[in-house]
């Protein structure tokens, strides 16, 4: 066993090297097993496949990563030593990180990322509140609150580890890492604790311009102060579409009802089998004093009759006997056919909550790219502004096409802040949807997308058969059918008489005051027999009988209906399916035209050849087109989540 362990940590320990280096998307077994110059045979003996080779290989060092920091901090050393090692350790193992591995997890293997995420959550949290706990202790950090101290290292991680600003303003990284360490940190320590931080020294960058090298470092800096300052203050959980579904199944109340419902009916099956097919025994004891006994008159004299003491024991047997009108075997389908009722019913409960979290989920990635277009106008309105304004401060614009941008761009920025609301209220929707009560905020993995070479397994017509034909819906009203129809012989078997096996023992003694409990004398009786037991209620039954029948016609009428309304919503879906499709094309092509268009405006108007308001209209067409595309796969998606809750997919 301690062999196959260390195989496993060994191949673990190669293919890590290998998936930080190139990534692991493109990477095929075949490739990790030549590499490792092994077979694959010896990799799936450990690995199910190379999805859980990753999930390992990522679990596996980040408790390494975890076991290191966990030492740092037991070291007996000060808090800027602790500081300065965990700083250093995060450089030298996150350098070791490519772009590819990076891109290949978060575009990949989203659950992966969201693993590492709250990896980061637990112990990089963890890890700043003891740093800065023991630095108060040592009197080297100033007594500031820990969230606020927190927050404060998220504003300058987040705004000067930028490359947009580091490239824009040629502001060198070395700079930065020196304002950083020497003014931020600096600012919050102690008198002690700055004359500390100076007798130590802080390891010199790497190559200054190296761009992978600042988002590595970017990274580190998230990892030490923006991750657990959003753990601290507010945990934002990111979640792929079947997370979200996941998170649904936990917390929806009516689906924890339906499984009780399910347990119940399943008791009840138990229960109709021991009921009808094992004895029921029953125990009586009844103990009985006179204490005033009765008196019978003879000839004028009184004469007391009965005992002091009565005591009776009955224990009683009975088996039903399943034949004539004893309807044993129609109570247990009974109970089974209303196990699988509940049973269909806990599948609907499901069926429709994946359907609804789909739906809410695809609001929400359409309002966030719905953010990202209108975000994109204003940019471009921005951009068409500063020219103009160029233009018209050297004289070749007029002031009214100055204006004219001008409220162009201010027009435009209601607009991304509204988009900006309804995204926010889309993400509390999908949180509603999903059943989660607490106030930390969600997002979501993923983009609107379609696959143009998508196709269903059946054709239209046979689509329309299994939904109308094995919908969930239709198989409940059957079961309900059969229900009735068993009813319907409970109570045909109600003419016919019931007949029932019976033993009984019996044991009673009858004894007065003047005789000692240890001398009394009980008497036991045994009997055994065969009863019949016949309600003669003929025109009773017989009206029960004509409503339960009356029940299964009811059944078979709806049974009919149902399947007619589920052809008609299915073909009505299959052509909302089939519009949306069409404008996707046709939405496609537009946008490459406008794309085309509004680049040929811009340079044109550069040039002097067009007018501004043309630039303006072809800015407008791009981005009405582009709304146009999402709004129909959007359309798209939302139809195919109907069929696919139809087809219970």
């Amino acid at each position: 066993m301690q062999n196959k362990d260390s195989e496993k940590r060994k191949i673990m320990e190669l293919v890590h090297g290998m998936f930080m280096k190139e990534g692991f998307h493109k990477i095929t077994m075949d490739e990790i097993a030549s590499e490792l110059g092994i077979s694959k045979k010896t990799i799936y003996k450990h690995f199910v496949s190379k999805s859980d080779l990753l999930d390992e290989v990522t679990g596996y060092f980040l408790s390494l990563f975890e076991e290191k920091i966990s030492e740092i901090l037991d070291e007996d050393i000060d808090v800027i030593a602790k500081f300065h090692k965990i700083s250093e350790f995060n450089s030298e193992q996150l350098s070791k990180i490519s772009e590819k591995w990076i891109k290949d997890v978060k575009n990949h293997a989203p659950e992966i990322w969201a693993k590492i995420e709250k990896f980061e959550s637990h112990t990089i949290y963890s890890t700043m509140h003891r740093l800065i706990k023991q630095g108060k202790r040592e009197k080297l950090i100033k007594n500031y609150p820990e969230k606020l101290i927190i927050a404060y290292d998220i504003a300058v991680a987040r705004n000067l580890m930028n490359p947009e600003f580091i490239i824009n303003n040629g502001t060198g990284l070395e700079l930065i890492l020196k304002f950083i360490f020497d003014v931020e940190l600096n600012g919050l320590l102690t008198e002690k604790g700055k004359k500390l931080y100076k007798q130590r020294k802080i390891k010199k960058t790497p190559k200054k311009n190296d761009l992978n090298m600042i988002k590595k470092l970017i990274l580190v800096l998230l990892m030490v102060f923006t991750i657990a300052g959003i753990a601290s203050s507010q945990t934002v959980k990111s979640y792929t579409l079947e997370q979200a579904i996941s998170e649904a199944y936990n917390n929806n109340s009516e689906l924890v009802n339906a499984r009780y419902d399910k347990m119940k009916a399943d008791y009840k099956v138990t229960e109709a089998w021991n009921e009808g097919l094992i004895p029921t025994v029953d125990f009586s004891f009844t103990y009985g004093r006179y204490f005033k006994k009765p008196v019978i008159n003879i000839f004028g004299q009184n004469f007391e009759i009965g005992l002091d003491n009565q005591s009776n024991a009955t224990l009683q047997i009975t088996e039903p006997i399943p034949i004539l009108g004893t309807p044993v075997f129609q109570g247990i389908k009974i109970a089974e056919y209303y196990s699988n009722l509940t049973a269909e019913n806990l599948f609907a409960v499901k069926n429709k909550i994946r359907t609804d979290v789909k739906k809410s989920f695809l609001n929400v990635l359409l309002l966030k790219e719905i953010v990202e277009v209108n975000a994109s106008a204003l940019k471009n309105s921005q951009d068409n502004l500063n020219v103009v304004e160029l233009r018209y401060k050297n004289g070749t614009a007029t002031e009214f096409d100055y204006l004219r941008a001008k409220v162009k761009v201010e027009t435009l920025k209601p607009n991304v802040s509204q988009a900006e609301n309804n995204f926010q209220l889309s993400k509390k929707a999908l949180k509603n949807t999903m059943g989660m009560k607490h106030e930390d905020e969600i997002d979501v993995i993923g983009r609107l997308s379609y696959d143009s070479l998508e196709i269903y397994e059946m054709y239209e017509d046979e689509l329309i058969k299994k939904i109308s034909e094995n919908n969930v819906t239709i198989r409940q009203l059957k079961i309900n059918k059969l229900i009735n129809e068993e009813l319907v012989n409970v109570d045909r078997l109600n003419f016919l008489p019931k007949l029932y096996l019976y033993g009984q023992w019996q044991n009673s003694s009858n004894e007065n005051d003047d005789r000692s409990f240890s001398a009394y004398r009980f008497n036991n009786a045994i009997t055994a027999g065969i009863g019949l037991n016949w309600r003669f209620n003929f025109f009773t039954n017989s009206y029960k009988k004509k409503q339960s029948e009356l029940e299964v016609k009811k059944n078979e009428e709806t049974i009919i209906d149902v399947k007619q309304k589920l052809k008609i919503q299915s073909q009505g879906i299959l052509l909302r399916i089939e519009e949306a499709k069409s404008r996707i094309k046709a939405n496609y092509e537009t946008i490459k035209l406008a794309e085309r268009g509004y680049e040929l405006a811009n340079s044109s108007f550069k040039s002097g050849v067009v007018r501004q308001i043309d630039v303006l209209d072809a800015e407008l067409l791009l981005t009405q087109s582009r709304l146009a595309y999402l709004n129909s796969i959007y359309d798209y998606m939302t139809a195919k989540s109907d069929l696919e809750q139809l087809l219970e997919k």
